[in-house]
């Protein structure tokens, strides 16, 4: 019994021996399979609608585009890279600049009532419900 040690100190010892180990579940060891141009959100039913929130820290409203076609909801935000003089000054360089979509399917709503706002980097959509032609819930029995 003197000889067992617990799994999280054998980890440990493997780490210090393979730093590179801790690294594979990290999210920065394959960069290629981030969500990279994609910006989150937080969708709510509040019964009569749907609210969907995103967050856009450093878009202008005017940098934002909504659709709806096909019953899906695309939000895409596009951010122009500011152009440096020297790149070289740089010591670390996170922000991402490019083209930021995500698709929402949404299949009965009002799509003439849909509401947004824009404030403090937080991206708010109210997307009314179309009660008229929702399905109701239909419980199928198994044999």
């Amino acid at each position: 019994m003197a000889n067992l040690t617990p799994m999280r100190r054998n980890f440990d010892l493997v780490n210090e021996r393979f730093g590179f180990f801790s690294d594979f579940f990290n999210d920065n060891f394959f960069p290629a399979f981030q969500n990279i141009n994609r910006f989150k959100a937080d969708i709510r039913d509040e019964g009569s609608k749907y609210v969907i929130e995103a967050d856009l820290p450093g878009f202008h409203k005017e940098d934002i585009d909504i659709e709806y076609n096909d019953k899906y909801l695309t939000i895409k935000g596009v951010r122009e890279e500011q152009k440096e003089t020297d790149k070289n000054k740089y010591i670390h360089q996170e922000r991402q600049y490019g083209e930021f979509v995500r698709k929402f399917y949404l299949q009965v709503i009002k799509e003439d009532e849909i509401k947004a706002t824009f404030t403090d980097g937080v991206f708010e959509l109210e997307v009314p419900k179309d009660e008229s032609s929702q399905t109701t819930l239909r419980r199928i029995d198994i044999n």
